[in-house]
């Protein structure tokens, strides 16, 4: 979404170093935690390589004639990482 945390956002990718192939994180399963027609947040489970364990946090996406992300004025996409024990809740998606 344009605004002051799409700017933020931008800022902080470009600063960071791209991960290396085999360390991102990887979509594990998902669920929607809230709806309306302009607003959702989606929470997903990654296996993540570089903290050794699954991990959970939630997204706010917008509509705007497409789904898109709604970074927070600091430029933040969602929820700090918590580990997560089991994909219980969340629908899978995986298999690539």
């Amino acid at each position: 979404m344009a605004g002051e945390g799409k700017v933020a956002y931008a800022r902080a990718r470009a600063s960071r170093q791209a991960v290396a192939d085999g360390a991102a994180a990887q979509i594990a399963g998902f669920r929607i935690v809230s709806y309306t027609p302009q607003n959702a947040v989606v929470g997903t489970v990654s296996r993540d390589p570089a903290r050794g364990a699954r991990t959970a946090r939630t997204t706010t996406v917008k509509w705007d004639g497409d789904w898109k992300l709604a970074p927070t004025p600091e430029g933040s996409t969602g929820s700090a990482p918590q580990v997560a024990n089991s994909l219980s809740g969340y629908v899978f998606w995986g298999g690539f």
